[in-house]
């Protein structure tokens, strides 16, 4: 779990980074007003759901990758929101030539966090089929070696009722 949580960190990071880095270096947009920032959460969304979780490169994923980037556009609003609305803090980010101001106005400040939070909300979700928790839940699960062998539990069964009901008549018969 440590494990998913470090790797949504990272995922999150490079991507909410590299569309940061895409603005600021090849549009020249340090600070945005808020029609820019809430497009470009969506835009960060979208590709953090395409990495995030169950990757877009994995076998039978294309379903649930196109759900994931559709809800991504309003988590993302919501994300850009919040930034927007409560992270009042000022940071300076002009030595990277990023701008300087609050953090929902600079594009390099708000769209990593926007990107982590929902790269941690996919890795943690995708906790599913490959975990060690479901695997360790699945080895609970498992049939006796006895029965496995004998082909199924109802034909195992069937094969002991036999067993008992032959046992019954030559007690009988002894009578």
């Amino acid at each position: 779990m440590i494990a998913r949580l470090l790797l949504g960190i990272v995922k999150g990071v490079l991507v909410g980074g590299a569309v940061a880095a895409g603005l600021i270096f090849g549009l020249g947009v340090t600070s945005w007003t808020a029609p820019y920032a809430y497009a470009f959460a969506a835009l960060t969304g979208v590709l953090t759901a395409l990495v995030a979780g169950k990757g877009i490169w994995v076998r039978g994923a294309g379903v649930e990758n196109a759900i994931k980037a559709v809800v991504s556009l309003g988590l993302a609003s919501l994300a850009i929101f919040a930034v927007r609305k409560w992270a009042a803090v000022d940071v300076d980010l002009s030595a990277l030539s990023a701008g300087a101001g609050r953090v929902g106005e600079l594009p390099a400040a708000s769209l990593p966090i926007v990107g982590t939070v929902l790269a941690l909300l996919y890795e943690m979700d995708n906790l599913g089929e490959g975990s060690k928790e479901a695997q360790r839940e699945a080895a609970k699960q498992r049939v006796a070696p006895g029965l496995a062998q004998a082909g199924s539990v109802e034909g195992s069964l069937a094969d002991e009722g036999e067993e008992l009901s032959t046992a019954a008549e030559r007690r009988r018969g002894r009578r």
